[in-house]
């Protein structure tokens, strides 16, 4: 037995004798860390060693049990450094439980202004009027920031059984709903089984590649994802197909390019030469914002920064995001993170000074600009469709809902006028990292339907348009290229061909790759190593060997 089978059925498990359609009241708890230390750089109100205090409304279909509210809960509890999100579980009736039936579901912790994830598995016993203890346990994560690099923990928490609060949502509305996002995912097969179309030597790579840095690769080949079992601590975590992991600067492209692509589709292509002081008037500190436009934040070309050295292609040379760090640039980066509200970010953002080049010249990496980006597009919506809802709730109903994404979560600023954080805080399933990189793949269409720019989308895969900018970084086969959130990795195929990739990265090694034949390589980690957590050689060469790459178009 490995130390998660007290979170699975076990063989001699039955149904479960009771339903449970209620409320899980959870009132918090220590948490045994492991590294004890477990600080943050910098103050945060809150303690990273107390379970935060929430309440899950769920409900028990067909053996699983479904949470109503798969967004962040508990933000803010007062005592606790985090949130929590909740995915779909199992009950089940166990003999050794005397009568009472048995339950455990996934979670992942997080802060609601980063992007980690750190995933957890949750299980307590209930009848018709009570639940037990909660045991709970900390067992796979996505790279942290503020806090220690791979913290374990586990604890008990007290709960509570109360009536459902579901926000006025139909128990029967649940049910066809769950039952309908059953059906709606794309299949998963075994990872091995592509050995059946692929060499058995180039699966090794990619299963073997980063060590325990990787949390799953796979590879959606034309609709059926292969995946590797999700890794954890101390075997295989058991629920998958709801592990929403935190993919930090995927975000980017996944969520801020697409609702990028999607204003363009409904406004018109013109909207991404929309300057920043149109959008924001007067709230810049200096003239070096007086021709920024959406795209140029979009492509971290806005000639903004402090601390980029000589122009030229480095990308990362204003990218100074070390807390204990004195630099002008990490000090400016400090104040805009830590920053909670809409207008606070804007602020630290505006505060930052102008390059000598100005705009639409070199690429520098920043996140305040990704963030001025879904700002801009936040506010231009609104500006377009006054009418709730707002952005996200926009793009959940007219983007990811009708691709068969049935949850998707990311992070918002606090207190007034919230928008989503733009350069990072989105939260994804395997399955719908693969249903946003079809779209794209599709070039903006479902079926019949352009849902967003055909020119644009066809411009951010380097499909049309300009070239993407040079990087300063390199890989074996040339040089890495950036445009429109989309990094461009050089790929050689075997019939020595290079192939442009277009790539979302996330910190931690976070990678969805859009290969030339249709396909999509994904891969969730939290390795903190050097610039090879990025490459996607291994996922390329498997797909490569299913479906030779087309001749790029030049």
């Amino acid at each position: 037995m490995t130390n998660l089978d007290t979170f699975v059925p076990p063989r001699s498990a039955g149904p479960a004798r009771h339903q449970f359609v209620g409320t899980l009241a959870i009132d918090g708890g220590a948490l045994a860390l492991e590294p004890r230390d477990t600080r943050t750089w910098v103050p945060m109100p809150g303690r990273s060693d107390r379970f935060p205090a929430v309440r899950i409304p769920f409900v028990t279909v067909d053996g699983d049990l479904v949470p109503v509210d798969r967004g962040i809960l508990g933000a803010r509890d007062g005592v606790s450094y985090w949130s929590l999100m909740a995915g779909v579980g199992r009950v089940w009736a166990d003999p050794a439980d005397g009568g009472r039936s048995r339950a455990a579901i996934p979670f992942a912790l997080m802060h609601p202004l980063e992007n980690d994830s750190h995933h957890g598995l949750a299980t307590f016993t209930y009848d018709d009027t009570s639940v037990g203890d909660v045991t709970l346990r900390i067992v796979q994560r996505t790279a942290p920031f503020l806090v220690s690099n791979g913290f374990g923990a586990a604890g008990v928490a007290p709960a509570r059984r109360e009536p459902l609060d579901g926000a006025g949502v139909a128990h029967e509305t649940i049910v066809n709903r769950h039952r309908a996002e059953r059906r709606g995912r794309f299949p998963v097969r075994p990872w091995n089984e592509l050995a059946t179309r692929c060499d058995l030597a180039l699966l090794g790579a990619v299963a073997g590649a980063h060590g325990a840095g990787a949390i799953v690769h796979a590879l959606d080949v034309d609709g059926t994802l292969y995946a590797e079992p999700c890794r954890a601590d101390g075997g295989v975590f058991p629920y998958p197909e709801t592990m929403a992991c935190g993919v930090w600067s995927v975000t980017k492209s996944a969520a801020t390019m697409v609702a990028a692509l999607r204003l363009a589709r409904t406004v018109g292509d013109h909207v991404l030469d929309v300057r920043v002081r149109d959008v924001f008037a007067g709230a810049a500190r200096h003239d070096g914002w007086r021709d920024v436009t959406l795209a140029h934040c979009l492509d971290m070309a806005t000639g903004i920064g402090g601390t980029a050295g000589p122009p030229g292609p480095a990308m990362e040379a204003d990218y100074a995001t070390e807390f204990w760090h004195d630099a002008h640039g990490a000090a400016a980066y400090r104040v805009w993170y830590l920053a909670e509200s809409r207008d606070d970010k804007l602020a630290a953002a505006f505060a930052c000074p102008a390059m000598p080049w100005g705009p639409g010249v070199h690429a520098r990496y920043r996140d305040q600009d990704l963030f001025m980006a879904g700002a801009m597009i936040a506010e231009l919506h609104r500006r377009h469709d006054g009418r709730a809802p707002g952005l996200w709730d926009a793009m959940l109903d007219e983007v990811y809902r009708p691709i068969g994404i049935a949850h998707l979560t990311t992070t918002h600023t606090l207190g007034p006028d919230p928008v989503p954080l733009g350069a990072f805080g989105l939260f994804l399933t395997l399955d719908a990292a693969a249903k946003i990189a079809r779209l794209l793949h599709d070039g903006g269409r479902r079926g019949a339907e352009q849902v967003l720019s055909a020119v644009r989308t066809a411009e951010a895969l380097g499909r049309a348009g300009l070239a993407p900018r040079l990087t300063g970084r390199t890989s074996a086969a040339g040089a890495i290229g950036y445009r429109s959130t989309f990094w461009f990795h050089p790929f050689r195929a075997r019939d020595g061909v290079i192939h442009r990739i277009p790539t979302m990265n996330g910190y931690g090694g976070n990678v969805v790759a859009l290969f030339p034949n249709g396909m999509t390589g994904l891969r969730f980690a939290h390795d903190i190593g050097g610039d090879e957590r990025w490459s996607l050689d291994g996922l390329a060469h498997v797909a490569e060997a299913i479906r030779p790459f087309p001749t790029p178009h030049v």
